[in-house]
């Protein structure tokens, strides 16, 4: 759905935040961050777009995506980004790069490009009680991917 002047459809959401990025930044100090940040973002972008995917919002140190083809594109993003995290991480070991994720799917609403609706706000629930490292689904997530594309979820 392009967003442009209003209607619903069924998508799905991920929410993406880097764990610890405040005390990450005054570790860093602000143009050491500013670097980081731009490579994090790079990552994250490149995952949502690979699996066709548009991002929202940037808050920095996370972002917002929709997914209004395929959730199981939003699920593989997520997976695809937190292994591309995984990697920068092994490149700065002492940075301590980790991701929460939370993932929803339902009927969302669209006027003039802002989505809005119950899953927006349960894929930011969902992402805020993530433990670092893991993936939070809403169980509609479950339900809508079935068996496609091998994912075990919990």
């Amino acid at each position: 759905m392009s967003g442009g002047a209003g209607g619903s459809a069924t998508v799905a959401f991920l929410f993406v935040d880097l764990v610890g990025s405040t005390e990450l930044l005054h570790r860093l100090g602000d143009d050491a961050n500013d670097e980081l940040t731009r490579r994090f973002q790079h990552v994250l972008r490149d995952s949502i777009d690979r699996h066709g995917g548009r991002m929202m919002r940037s808050t920095g140190d996370g972002l917002a995506a929709v997914f209004d083809r395929s959730v199981a594109a939003a699920v593989s993003a997520a997976v695809d980004l937190q292994r591309s995290v995984d990697r920068l991480a092994r490149a700065e070991p002492l940075l301590g790069l980790d991701v929460r994720v939370g993932l929803s799917a339902g009927e969302a609403t669209v006027l003039d490009g802002e989505w809005s609706g119950p899953p927006i706000v349960e894929a930011a629930r969902l992402e805020a009680a993530a433990n670092p490292g893991t993936i939070l689904a809403a169980d509609v997530v479950r339900l809508l991917l079935g068996r496609r594309g091998g994912f075990d979820l919990q």
